[in-house]
């Protein structure tokens, strides 16, 4: 306006130009008018953002995925002015949050969220978070490895196992007897002789 008081509008350069009018008014001689310019540029705020990932897994014990980095993407991709970001954790007892790396705590599922604070606005964005822990060790306990048991027909036999840590989210086994005809196996690890003759059994 008049008193020399400017409101950026949208984003671009201008110039702003003041007149002094030196000598036109009435009775007055003939002056030069004094002109200055400044250049004024409106830079391009953040309008929106949003996270890449929408979900993530993360695995404990995985070294590669118990740690991961969410990365924000804001809306202009050309913007000029930075907003603060904040993030925090669901819950902090599953996944801690220290400036968008996620790293993986304990089993379960939560949210991480995501808020950007730009000239007074607030924009938030959510990502759900799953952790699972993954099995470090696998064993059979009651036949050690590389040695054979010797069954009578109509024997039975319970395979006992150790999976470690005790926490780990990955518990189920697939077992299989390299021939059924000689020795039956169910998905408990329980064996039972059917006919004279020499199998493997793999979990």
């Amino acid at each position: 306006d008049q008193t020399g008081h400017i409101e950026a509008q949208t984003p671009g350069t201008v110039t702003i130009t003041a007149v002094l009018t030196n000598g036109y008014g009435p009775g007055e001689g003939l002056g030069h008018n004094i002109t200055v310019t400044r250049q004024v540029r409106v830079l391009k705020p953040i309008t929106d953002f949003n996270i890449q990932q929408s979900s993530v897994t993360m695995y404990i014990g995985d070294t590669t995925s118990s740690t991961q980095t969410l990365t924000p993407v804001y809306v202009p991709s050309d913007y000029e002015v930075p907003g603060t970001l904040e993030w925090t954790s669901g819950n902090t007892n599953i996944v801690t949050v220290n400036n968008g790396t996620l790293t993986a705590v304990a089993n379960g599922e939560t949210t991480v969220t995501a808020r950007v604070i730009h000239y007074g606005q607030q924009f938030t964005k959510t990502v759900n978070v799953t952790v699972r822990t993954l099995t470090t060790s696998f064993d059979i306990t009651n036949q050690t490895a590389g040695s054979r048991k010797d069954m009578e027909v109509g024997d039975t036999f319970d395979y006992q196992k150790s999976i470690s840590p005790d926490l780990s989210s990955y518990k189920s086994i697939s077992w299989s007897s390299s021939n059924t005809s000689i020795v039956s196996i169910d998905q408990t690890g329980h064996i039972e002789a059917q006919t004279p003759g020499t199998v493997t059994i793999t979990a």
